[in-house]
Formats: C-alpha cells, structure tokens, sequence
C-alpha cells in the first residue's frame, strides 16, 4: 500500500496541465494580425492559381472547340420566259370566258382524239403501264408530304382538361444538316406553337414555325434531324422545287398532300390557264387554274411529271376548282423565311406599266397601284391608288417583278425613299416619301 502511494505521488506530473502563458494586449494584436495577413496571403495565392488554371483551360477549350456556324439557305431564281406581264387594271386576274368549263367526259374524249388521229394502237397492257409508272413518281413524292398537327388544350365545364388540333399537310422542301424543312399554305397565326409532325412512314417529331408570311399564308416549318430516328431520316426525301414559268397549258400534273379532304391522297389533273396577276401585296404572283380537279377545302402541292413541284396551294382558295401560286414567285419569300429571316412588307397591290398601256393610257412607266393594304407602310406614308411608283432609293421600278426583287434586299424597320408619279389635271407629278418598312 505503501509502495503504490509513493508511486502515485512520482508519477503525479503525469495529470498536470500546462498553461499557455497569457499575453498582453500588444502580443495578443501582434497574433491576430499575424494570422489574419497569413489568411489574406493564401486566399491572394489560391486565386492566382485557380485563374491561371481557368485562363488554360480556356484556352484549351477555345482552340479545341469546332465552332458552329449558322447554315444560310439559298434558292436558285428561275428566269421569267415571259416577255411582258398581263397588267391591265381593267382586265380581271382570271380570264371570263363564255365556254362552259371543260368536263371529264370532254377531257377524255379530247385525248381519245388526239390518240385516234396518231393511230395509236392502245390496250389494256399500255394503261397498266401507264398507271404503274404514274403511281412510282407519285410513291415518290410522298415520301415528301407530312401531316401538321397544331394542338391545342383547353378546360371543359367540368375542368377536364381536353386536347384537339388542326391537321393539314405539308411539304418537305430541304432537309440540312440539323433540320428537315416543311412548306404549306396555312394559317397559324390563331394556332397555338404547340406542332408535330408525322412522316410518311409514321412517325411523328415535334416541329415549330421557323417563319411565316401572313400576306401569302406561307408557312416554313423546322424539325429538327436529332429528334427524328435514323430510319425515318433514311426514308424521307426533299421535294425538288420546279420552274412554274415554265409550266405550259393543258400541261398533266399531280397533286399530293391533302387535295381531296384526306391527306395522302392524291389528284391528277391538267393545266387549264394561267394567273398572270393573283394580286399579292408587293408580289408578281402567277399562278395557275387545275381541270378535272374539285377544291375540296384542304391544300396541296403541284407536281409535274417529272417529279418537280411547280405550285401549292391551302384552304383559303375558294372556287369550285383548284388554284395555285406559282412556286418560282414564291422562291425569294421561302428562301427568307427558311434562314429566320421576316419578309420586309410595303403594302401595295398593282400591276406593270408595259410599253402597251404607257401608249393606250398615257401612263408613265413603274407600277400603278390599284390598292393599298390598310395600316401598312405604304398607306400609312399617304401613297394612293392611282399613284404609279417610279423608284425606291434611286433604283428604276421598271415592273411588279422587279418591285419584288427590290424589296426582297431590305428587312422590316428600314427605312427606304419611294418616288411616285401623281397624275394630276393636266399632268404628272413627281413626288417622295420616306417609308419605314412593315413585317409580313
């Protein structure tokens, strides 16, 4: 007992607690500011670091990034074969003619004719054919043709919530490197943004509206490639745009897409004359009248028989037969509207002043303005009916095509200089106005 006493006691050093010495006020400050410099010091140092670093791999990043370049559209114009437009505001854009419309039973009588006097041979074997070689070059152009869904949900009395949509048919036009490209004559503008779009092998991908032309009513509508599977894309193809100024009378053609009220269906039909003048506000738009075809409500697009889309159409056609745009006026707007691009809108209806009217009516030459659109640019600067425009920005308006072709260079809000002819009570007078372009 003895012994473990005496041990306690010589290890007793063991549960001492040493005491740090206690500073006075000057040694206490001189440690504070020793330790906040210290922190100061690291943090100047970890952020030198960490911005070299950032700065390298910034770098790095920079020289291994490919940049991504926005893909412009363009579309070869077609040369007019015509020599002078049909322009004379007294004439009616569509001929009157006291001839009753040609029937089917006439239409066929006529090529029975024409076979008779080539002492043709036919039989059944040669219409097979025919027919067969007929429905591959159709085949062929729906790979082409897409149903457009515009969705829509709404609330019922009950607070259901309940979806319909709008179907039409569309057109694929061009298909790049990260979009397949859709054109249509429809009117989204009381349409929700909610699209998709179904392929003719089925599927179905969201698309939206890239651009849209409310004069025209033309549509340009974008999918994106990454959103539709690799077989699709391998089945679809772009429809070949085709040169409508060379589309002849009496010329066959097809017509896909939606022509009889159920898309995917198909017309044929033949070239009965053509509109030389559809009045389109700041466009020399043709067009052309279809035989043996009824409108039946829906839109579609005109193919020849070589494959090539030469004219389109959509619901807001009225009539007992089928009228189209010609495509090759409609090229420049679906060439702007396929980049992102607004179509610049001044507003005016008219027609040329050929060599043929300036001598019958006295008229200088430009365009003569049969109509301004209310509330656009032109109406808003006070150009009137009557008004002939002469030039814009020092450059010769020698016909509505080359009004068109001019404007086409310029984007809505700009400002451009228009110089018209007013015809007064002996003679004409110049004058100019200062218009800031509208969107269409």
């Amino acid at each position: 007992m003895d012994n473990l006493e005496e041990d306690e006691k010589n290890a007793s050093f063991i549960r001492e607690r040493i005491v740090k010495k206690r500073l006075n006020k000057k040694e206490w400050l001189l440690h504070w500011a020793a330790r906040i410099l210290g922190a100061v010091l690291l943090a100047v140092i970890f952020g030198a670091v960490s911005g070299a670093v950032f700065a390298k791999v910034s770098s790095i990043s920079e020289k291994e990034a490919v940049p991504i370049e926005k893909e412009t559209l363009s579309i070869p114009r077609d040369i007019e074969t015509t020599t002078e437009e049909t322009t004379q505001a007294v004439i009616e854009t569509e001929p009157e003619s006291t001839e009753p419309e040609t029937t089917h039973e006439q239409f066929e009588n006529a090529v029975q004719s024409v076979i008779d006097e080539a002492n043709l041979n036919l039989g059944i074997d040669d219409f097979s054919k025919l027919y067969t070689e007929l429905s591959a070059k159709f085949n062929a152009a729906n790979k082409s043709v897409v149903t457009i869904l515009s969705k829509e949900e709404h609330k019922d009395w009950f607070d259901n919530s309940i979806e319909n949509g709008v179907l039409c048919s569309g057109i694929i036009w061009n298909i790049t490197d990260a979009e397949i490209l859709i054109a249509t004559i429809y009117d989204f503008t009381d349409r929700p943004a909610d699209i998709e779009i179904g392929f003719s092998d089925g599927s179905y991908a969201d698309g939206y509206i890239k651009g849209f032309d409310k004069e025209l009513k033309l549509t340009v509508i974008a999918v994106p490639k990454e959103l539709v599977t690799i077989r699709t894309n391998s089945l679809i193809s772009a429809v070949n745009l085709g040169n409508s100024y060379t589309a002849s009378q009496g010329e066959a053609v097809f017509i896909v897409g939606n022509p009889s009220g159920s898309i995917g269906s198909l017309l044929y039909g033949n070239i009965s004359y053509g509109i030389d003048n559809m009045l389109v506000a700041d466009m020399s738009q043709r067009g052309f009248a279809l035989t043996n075809t009824t409108y039946s409500g829906g839109n579609g697009f005109i193919i020849d028989f070589s494959g090539n889309m030469i004219g389109l159409y959509g619901k807001e056609f009225s009539g007992e037969y089928t009228r189209a745009y010609g495509i090759s006026d409609l090229k420049g707007v679906l060439e702007k509207l396929s980049n992102g691009s607004s179509i610049a809108y001044l507003g005016i209806k008219g027609y040329t002043v050929t060599d043929t009217l300036a001598e019958r009516y006295g008229l200088v030459k430009g365009v003569l303005i049969e109509d301004t659109v209310v509330d656009e640019a032109a109406y808003m600067a006070g150009i009137k009916s009557g008004d002939i425009i002469s030039s814009i920005d020092g450059a010769n308006v020698t016909s509505l095509h080359s009004l068109q072709n001019t404007l086409e260079t310029y984007n809505p809000g700009d400002v451009i200089n228009v110089s018209v002819m007013r015809n007064g009570a002996d003679e004409y007078t110049e004058l100019a106005f200062e218009i800031v372009l509208g969107s269409r």
